[in-house]
């Protein structure tokens, strides 16, 4: 074998080594498991939620469209040009060029202005809503998604104490000293407890898809959520006074009061519309001229190549003009039906802000009252699982001396495992109790707990 032959193989079996492993990078990375804490879930779904990149991209026109509002004060400006060519004598032709600058003057030109401005902050606010709400629901998924991954690692433990307990069965009944219906009692308690082990499994890799997407990352990616349920078990007493504390504007009420302020303009701009001035100013001027006869001024002119001066009063001219309505002032006509409409939107959006207020409070004290019955529960619940823990390691022992039926073991197991799923379905009503509170306060998420801790 020559040494370009050899060369030949050398560099194919690189280009080869070099395939392989980009494969087995670009594997590794679609295995690797994306582990998500509640925040780094926040922080993915604002990047990536295709929803709110939706809402951006409203806001971003929203902001052009005030940038350039002042663009309603300029004045126009146009220009015009002309050429004729006489048929009857081909050597007579004349051209004319003319321009002109218009601007009407009227109090509309203000709400017109104010109006862009208002739209882009009323979309600022509309923005910010749409990333509060995706916050709420993210973190709401992800406690709800901790919920069903520690209840379907308790049923994975029941269905292993299950099997256990029917391994342990069918030695006793070959040994002839178990009877066949407590093994065959064993055995239907085993499958129930896999049916609901993999029930649940199915409803969380559903749960969790739906999760992906509203993160807005890929479905092939692997998940693992970091955190428990036991975390808001440190969090205090939330009352009346703390949230008074803290409270701020909501988003819902900082859109209807922005949504007044866009009504009361519509409402100013009707007024001028019906009952405003308006000023015109207009400037043109034209140049025209032929092949014996040149125009270059209204003072000037170029005869056969000499100047000869003159005046021409309509080759500049400056107009000026004032409009004022008047049928805004009758009842009937439609400036003042218009002004009657619109003041009826302002009293209904007074309404609608003062019902949003009532329902705000109305539903921070329900949100208390959960918060408190559940924290209560909880440790009535916390309580009762020490106490079923005790109960069900007695109750084995027993059996297994037998002096406990084998129904008297599977309700201790039963219990047990139904003050854990209490005690863990309460830490997810609270935790989303609390979020649903301080979304509706308009204070950050873990405002309230973090102040419970620090106290």
């Amino acid at each position: 074998m020559n040494p370009m032959q050899l060369r030949k193989k050398f560099f194919s079996a690189l280009a080869v080594l070099a395939f392989g492993a980009a494969l087995f990078a670009q594997s590794a990375g679609e295995n690797e498991t994306l582990r998500l804490t509640v925040d780094d879930a926040v922080g993915y779904a604002l990047e990536g939620n295709l929803s709110l990149k939706q809402s951006e991209i409203s806001l971003q026109t929203a902001k052009h469209s005030a940038d350039l509002a002042w663009g309603a004060a300029m004045p126009s400006i146009s220009a015009s040009g002309s050429f004729t060519q006489s048929f009857i004598d081909p050597g007579i032709s004349s051209v004319t060029l003319g321009g002109s600058i218009s601007l009407a003057l009227t109090p509309a030109l203000y709400t017109a202005i104010r109006s862009a401005v208002l739209s882009y902050e009323q979309q600022q606010i509309t923005y910010g809503q749409a990333r509060k709400t995706i916050e709420l629901n993210v973190r709401q998924l992800f406690t709800a998604l901790l919920y069903q991954q520690e209840y379907i690692a308790l049923l994975e433990k029941s269905v292993e104490s299950a099997q256990r307990q029917f391994d342990s069965d069918t030695v006793k009944y070959n040994r002839g000293t178990l009877p066949q219906v407590n093994l065959l009692s064993d055995q239907v308690s085993l499958q129930q407890a896999q049916l609901n082990y993999e029930s649940q499994k199915i409803s969380f890799e559903n749960n969790r898809a739906s999760f992906k997407q509203i993160l807005g990352i890929p479905q092939s990616t692997q998940i693992s959520l970091e955190g428990s349920l036991n975390d808001i078990l440190s969090a205090g007493e939330i009352t009346m006074e703390k949230v008074n504390a803290v409270r701020q504007k909501s988003t819902e009420m900082a859109a209807l009061e922005k949504q007044m302020e866009t009504a009361d303009n519509a409402l100013l701009a009707t007024r001028f519309s019906a009952w405003g001035p308006v000023l015109s100013v207009a400037y043109n001027i034209n140049w025209s001229g032929n092949n014996s006869h040149t125009v270059l001024s209204p003072t000037m002119s170029v005869e056969k190549g000499d100047f000869e001066f003159g005046s021409d009063p309509s080759a500049h001219a400056l107009s000026l003009g004032v409009s004022i309505p008047l049928d805004g002032y009758l009842p009937w006509s439609s400036g003042a039906r218009s002004i009657a409409a619109q003041k009826s939107t302002v009293e209904s959006l007074k309404l609608s802000m003062e019902n949003q207020r009532t329902t705000e409070d109305i539903n921070i004290q329900n949100y208390l009252n959960t918060i408190k019955s559940t924290q209560d529960s909880m440790k009535l619940g916390q309580s009762s699982v020490e106490l079923a823990q005790q109960n069900l390691a007695l109750t084995e022992a027993a059996y297994n001396h037998g002096t406990r039926s084998l129904l008297e073991l599977q309700t201790a197991r039963d219990n047990l495992n139904s003050a854990m799923v209490n005690v863990m379905s309460n830490a997810s009503t609270l935790i989303t109790a609390i979020l649903n509170l301080e979304s509706t306060i308009g204070v950050p998420f873990g405002t309230l707990t973090n102040q419970a801790e620090t106290e």
